[in-house]
């Protein structure tokens, strides 16, 4: 009970000063981590995080307008493929910027990929703000195409993995000889 008081309350308090109130329940889920309850705590809580998952995607699959996401199609599919090459792209050079082998480091960007509940409220932030509504529809239809997009290209990519190592040695030599790689 006390860790859920301290997870409202922190909320509560970052909302008053204008802050997301999800970070104050991160930070308060961080200070709960550090103590030897954890386990007992994460159990004791289940339900109630189970419940608060159902309302907050009821309350965010009510704000979706669901013709955008018939007629968006095309601008969504256009908006993941963007939000897939950053992600898969920043979290690549990220790694490798500290050495991690290149199969490994593609792979690991990959799992990167998944926009989640974060962006559906980010995206709420937005529309309360002034963007237009189909933001959130936008957001969601995001959210579902990376979530589903992801496992396949993992899978993709270690029943490939050879294909994909020699790709990435014939990518880097031909930039470590000034040569122009046609893929």
């Amino acid at each position: 009970l006390l860790a859920v008081s301290l997870c409202l309350f922190v909320s509560y308090i970052l909302g008053l000063v204008q802050l997301a109130p999800m970070t104050g329940a991160f930070l308060a889920g961080s200070i709960i981590a550090l103590t030897e309850f954890t386990d007992d705590i994460a159990h004791f809580i289940r339900p109630a995080r189970d419940i608060f998952s159902a309302v907050f995607f009821t309350a965010i699959g009510m704000l979706i307008d669901p013709r955008f996401l018939i007629l968006g199609i095309p601008f969504g599919l256009a908006t993941s493929l963007i939000a897939l090459s950053g992600k898969i792209s920043g979290g690549y050079l990220g790694l490798k910027f500290y050495r991690i082998p290149k199969v490994p480091a593609l792979i690991c960007a990959i799992t990167l990929v998944p926009r989640g509940e974060v962006s559906l409220i980010i995206a709420r932030y937005g529309t309360l703000a002034g963007a237009p509504a189909e933001l959130q529809s936008l957001a969601a239809m995001l959210m579902v195409i990376t979530t589903f997009l992801t496992p396949l290209l993992i899978g993709y990519s270690i029943a490939n993995i050879d294909r994909i190592e020699a790709y990435l040695e014939k990518s880097n030599a031909g930039k470590k000889s000034g040569e122009v790689i046609n893929s």
